[in-house]
């Protein structure tokens, strides 16, 4: 609307009423001019109308506007305007340009509400926000990634999922923390839970938010018994090296003395005889404690690795081999998955080694007596996530109760086992950004991937 346009069109209406007001009251004053008395009075209602009409449709097209604004429907309303009807000092100018900045601010509004989507959603953090009533309105795809689980739309359902972390979330307090150990299809996560209230447009929300702390446990793990082995390793080795060379020196002693029996006493013979096969015992056991402290020693020993492009499919297969014949001899049925193709990743070659070399240890180790024994070996390739190794057996497994121990140092299943081949394995993946995990189902045999990013 024209304001300009608007202010002549009020006065000239205005003016056509005051006229013929005043022809009226001319017209009442004159004999016999019933016609234009008629006609006059007659268009004083019809001009009081037309500008009363005229100035409504002002008051509706403010009222339409503002209707526009509330229900944000900005296209269906107003048209673009004409280049050439622009006049600054119009109502439609001034309404189109108001329509226009709300719309940058719609559009800006929602590319900042897609922007702050898309970042919670590539967060590592796992995050859920639900209404009193339950319903979600965000998971992202940490957290289903975290929990193995699709997208759901009542937080009520994660109870079928996962129902020990529901009762932990929903009896925690605002602002509390607690680490929940939650096993997920064969792993046992260590998530940090924190909950948190806020209230988005009168409307309660609770927030949600789950972190997975393994790295963080297990480094502090791997540090506490790297730093306790080296306190054992210390005291024993200054306990034990006197000892050992104590006790080497007085059993030579003691065989010199004896090789001159001539000069002994006969009823001491029988004495020496049993002072040197002390000695020889003190000996023996200081040696194999020595070296039983050598052993651990790999420890808290581990080299930086010196990457260097391996065929991870070749180094893989060359490990096999070198177990070929026990394999045979223990008639283990071998099933390869590893493609004919090269596959080129960044590792230490020596260390990466060892560690398969420990896993197909433990592999044919709990098939002992297993009936039909297997190992099968896979290695794939996948986008975005990189490599994958896997071993697996079909041996009893390892029980519940002792998987989460399966990478502590000195622990092992084995009787005669040393329990520091996985604890190795472990620090020599992390070394290598990369990750070990090890699945065992009850009755179903053991599966160790290793991750190689």
């Amino acid at each position: 609307m024209n304001s300009r346009a608007y202010q002549w069109n009020i006065l000239w209406r205005f003016t056509l009423l005051f006229v013929d007001m005043l022809a009226f009251s001319f017209a009442l004053q004159q004999d016999q001019w019933y016609v234009t008395t008629g006609v006059t009075g007659l268009m004083m209602p019809v001009l009081g109308y037309s500008m009363v009409s005229y100035m409504n449709r002002y008051r509706r097209q403010v009222r339409d506007f503002l209707l526009t604004i509330r229900q944000k429907d900005y296209q269906t309303y107003y048209k673009q305007k004409p280049e050439d009807q622009r006049n600054p000092g119009d109502l439609d100018d001034a309404f189109h340009t108001i329509t226009r900045e709300l719309q940058n601010v719609r559009i800006d509004k929602e590319a900042h509400y897609h922007h702050l989507r898309e970042v919670v959603e590539h967060l590592e953090t796992g995050v859920i926000s639900y209404k009193d009533e339950g319903e979600i309105h965000l998971l992202n795809q940490s957290a289903r990634n975290m929990l193995q689980m699709p997208i759901i739309e009542r937080f009520q359902r994660l109870k079928g999922y996962h129902h020990r972390l529901y009762e932990e979330i929903i009896h925690l307090n605002p602002g509390e923390r607690k680490v929940v150990h939650l096993p997920v299809k064969g792993q046992n996560l260590s998530l940090a839970i924190r909950v948190n209230t806020f209230r988005l447009q009168k409307q309660p929300f609770t927030l949600v938010a789950l972190q997975d702390i393994r790295a963080e446990l297990e480094a502090r793990e791997l540090e506490s018994w790297q730093s306790l082995i080296r306190l054992l390793r210390h005291e024993i080795m200054n306990s034990a090296t006197p000892i050992s060379s104590l006790s080497e020196a007085a059993k030579d002693s003691l065989e010199e003395i004896l090789q001159n029996k001539e000069h002994i006493p006969e009823e001491l013979h029988g004495e020496l005889k049993d002072l040197q096969l002390s000695m020889n015992t003190i000996h023996t056991r200081t040696q194999g404690l020595l070296k039983f402290v050598q052993t651990y020693r790999k420890l808290t020993g581990v080299p930086e690795p010196t990457p260097e492009s391996v065929d991870i499919a070749g180094l893989t297969r060359h490990v096999l081999h070198l177990f070929r014949e026990e394999m045979e001899r223990k008639e283990i049925e071998l099933i390869t998955r590893i493609p004919d193709d090269p596959i080129t990743i960044q590792v230490d070659p020596e260390q990466i080694e060892q560690v398969e070399i420990n896993i197909v240890i433990n592999a044919i180790d709990a098939l002992d007596g297993c009936h039909k024994p297997t190992i099968e070996v896979r290695l794939e390739k996948r986008n975005g996530s990189g490599v994958i190794l896997s071993i697996a057996d079909n041996g009893e497994g390892i029980p519940e109760d002792s998987l989460h121990k399966i990478f502590m140092p000195f622990y092992s299943t084995r009787e005669n086992g040393s329990g520091i081949g996985l604890s190795l394995a472990r620090q020599i993946m992390k070394k290598h950004h990369g990750e070990i995990r090890v699945h065992s189902p009850p009755g179903k045999g053991t599966t160790c991937e290793l991750y190689f990013p």
